[in-house]
Parts: structure tokens; sequence; C-alpha cells
């Protein structure tokens, strides 16, 4: 689910009643991914880096039982919950597969005296995180647009570097379909081994399809960026003949700007050729004549 939160400034509305819904109506959350402030590269203290990032996430759930919490004493853990082990796993598959980015480790739940919409959804237990650039400009952050003394405050969307938002877009991505192609968590986990020279853990089968096609994955691995591209093709195709050759409406069904789509459609082009069958060809082609068509008409 893409979601966009509203009411955070006024007390974090939008994600506390988002995450209320989604427990009422028992959603399997398998993580949040709450991507706050990703634009801004040059930090009030001078520093411009578009390559680092961080990883906020809190050690353990906030809802956890007294009995939970009694056994972690035993057992350990005390920074092994959902939301932590959610950020190892940003961090691990971000280096793995986007090296030239650089994800931080943030042992908190936010910076200090700060929230984000992912808190809500931990308050209730689920893993969240929040992933945000690594050197804030306070000049930009709750300041009316204005020069004063020389420096210039405000939102704008100049102080936005579109390609670091790429970058971290791709960090998303990249997780989701790691984390989509998954099995489903362990259930009923114990540990064992207790006076034995070797921990030993127990849990119960998980009948899942997901399980599958993760054994599918040949020994030799896959290539994760074009199983990617590929699902985006795909999409692109399924929405345009969806839409009999409408970009617009395309786009809409992909929840994108037409303008976006069309950026995709031309930068695909190199796929398109080698890759989709002719008759998928004619479709996107027709896609883009009627735009120029429609272009035209209205000049």
């Amino acid at each position: 689910v893409y979601l966009g939160l509203s009411g955070e400034e006024q007390g974090l509305y939008g994600g506390q009643g988002f995450a209320e819904f989604a427990k009422k109506n028992n959603w399997d959350i398998i993580g949040v991914l709450n991507n706050d402030m990703i634009g801004n590269i040059e930090g009030v203290n001078g520093i411009i880096d578009n390559k680092s990032f961080r990883i906020f996430s809190e050690p353990v759930p906030a809802n956890e039982t007294d009995r939970e919490r009694y056994m972690r004493r035993f057992y350990g853990g005390e920074i092994d919950g959902n939301s932590r082990q959610l950020a190892r796993f940003i961090y691990s598959s971000t280096k793995k597969y986007i090296p030239e980015m650089k994800p931080n480790m943030i042992y908190r739940l936010d910076r200090f005296g700060r929230g984000g919409h992912h808190r809500p959804f931990n308050d209730l237990g689920f893993a969240g995180v929040r992933i945000m650039e690594s050197n804030e400009n306070y000049n930009r952050q709750h300041q009316d647009i204005r020069i004063e003394n020389g420096i210039k405050y405000g939102d704008v969307i100049e102080g936005v570097d579109f390609n670091y938002v790429k970058n971290l877009t791709s960090v998303n991505i990249i997780n989701l379909v790691l984390i989509g192609s998954s099995p489903p968590p362990p259930k009923n986990l114990s540990i064992g081994g207790i006076v034995e020279p070797s921990v030993k853990f127990k849990w119960d089968k998980n009948n899942d399809d997901n399980e599958d096609n993760l054994n599918s994955i040949p020994a030799t691995g896959v290539d994760l960026k074009k199983s990617v591209t590929d699902l985006e093709i795909a999409l692109i195709k399924e929405a345009l003949k969806k839409s009999d050759g409408n970009v617009s409406k395309a786009a809409k069904f992909l929840t994108l700007g037409r303008t976006t789509l069309i950026e995709k459609i031309n930068k695909l082009q190199m796929f398109l050729f080698s890759e989709i069958k002719y008759d998928s060809y004619i479709v996107i082609e027709k896609s883009l004549h009627q735009e120029s068509l429609t272009k035209s008409d209205k000049r």
C-alpha cells in the first residue's frame, strides 16, 4: 500500500487513524517504511551528501506484554524487536543491491523530541521504520518562506534533489520486492538448548505460496534489478491494455501522473523492442500516438 498521510504536525493524526483501522480490521502489516524528508542533501552544517541516509527504529515493540518483557530478561533481544529487525533488513539489502548508497542505522524511534507517522504503527505493535536524509537543514523545516539576513527560509522546490529522491525510492522498491517475495515470519517460535552446547529453535511450519516462490530461485541467483524492471514493464503493459491504450487512464491505474508514465515508457523503450511482444508494443505506440494527437488538437 502506497499511502500519503495528513495531520502529522497536528499530532500524527493520519498515521494514528490508519494504524487503528488496520488493527481493527486485522490487517497483517509486515512493515511500515515511513519516508519522511528524503529530498534534502545540504545540511544546515554545510555538509552536502547525496549518498547517505538514516534508518530510525525502536528497539522493542511499544505494546509488548508484561510476560514478553519478563521473558526478554532471560532470552535477550533488548535490541531485536520487529522494527529493529526490519531496519537491519533494509540496511543489509541496500548494502548488497545498491552499494553506492550508504545507510546508517540509528538506534532510536526518531530524532530527539521529534516524531513521524511510523510511530502510531509502532504503538500498536506493527514493525515500522523512518527513512530520511542524513543532514537536515532546519532553515527549511517549519519556516515561513522568506529571506532574512541573506538566508533563505522555507521548504521550497529548489531545496529538493530529485536524484537523491530517486535513489531512496530505489531503496524502497528493492526492499518491497524482497519482503513481498519472502515467506512469512515463523509462528510460535521457541528457543531450546538451555543446558546444551547449541541453541535450538523450533517453530510451526508455514503453508504459504511465497515459500514455494522463494524456493524456485535458482542456485545461481537472480538479477533483482532486471526482475524489478520486468515487473514494471508488465504492469505498464497491463495498464495500457486495460485502458485501451490511453496513457492518462493507464497512469491512473498505476497511481502515476501522465507525464511520469510517458517518461517511464520512453525510458523503457530499449526493453520494449526486445522483450515485449509485437502486439503489446503496438498498444504502447498507440498510446504515444494518441497523446501526440491530443496535444496537436489543443494547439
